[in-house]
């Protein structure tokens, strides 16, 4: 192997680190947010994450529907993505609600935009708090996620009764 793939690889390894680095911030900004008995401030790292997830969405409209936001964020960051991560990131854009608020409007809308065909689930385990959503287009014809858009596995929620066996 020559230096030339070398340095090929190494920069492929950093921005798939850089990625999961980035879902793991945005795991524990979830977490945060949810947990509404400490208020704690928003670390350096936390808010350029906010800073850049902002620039990704510099063309966001806050006066479009609730279902053409989610289809944005999910068109923008293109992959599939579990409420909790729509409700972060809408609360990054727009912090007027919190991110239980957005939880439970974002529920009705991605179930008009599931019934329209716009978009699809996808069960990451036999509950369905581990479902995310994301575009028909996302899936190949055995049914499987395309890896490109896999959502963050991160996000899937583990219960110890994933764990019994009879």
């Amino acid at each position: 192997m020559n230096d030339t793939e070398t340095i090929k690889e190494l920069i492929e390894l950093r921005n798939e680190l850089l990625k999961k680095i980035e879902h793991i911030d945005n795991t524990i900004d979830i977490l945060k947010s949810l947990n509404s008995n400490s208020i704690t401030t928003p670390s350096a790292s936390t808010s350029s994450n906010f800073k850049m997830r902002n620039d990704k969405y510099k063309d966001y409209k806050s006066s479009d529907s609730l279902r053409g936001k989610i289809a944005y964020i999910l068109k923008t960051e293109g992959r599939f993505l579990h409420v909790r991560e729509i409700a972060l990131i809408l609360h990054s854009l727009e912090p007027n609600h919190s991110v239980k608020e957005y939880i439970t409007k974002i529920s009705p809308a991605i179930s008009y935009l599931r019934r329209r065909g716009v978009i699809v689930k996808v069960k990451a385990s036999k509950s369905n708090v581990n479902t995310f959503w994301g575009s028909k287009n996302w899936i190949d014809k055995k049914g499987e996620v395309i890896d490109t858009y896999k959502y963050d596995e991160s996000q899937i929620l583990r219960s110890s009764e994933d764990d019994i066996k009879i």
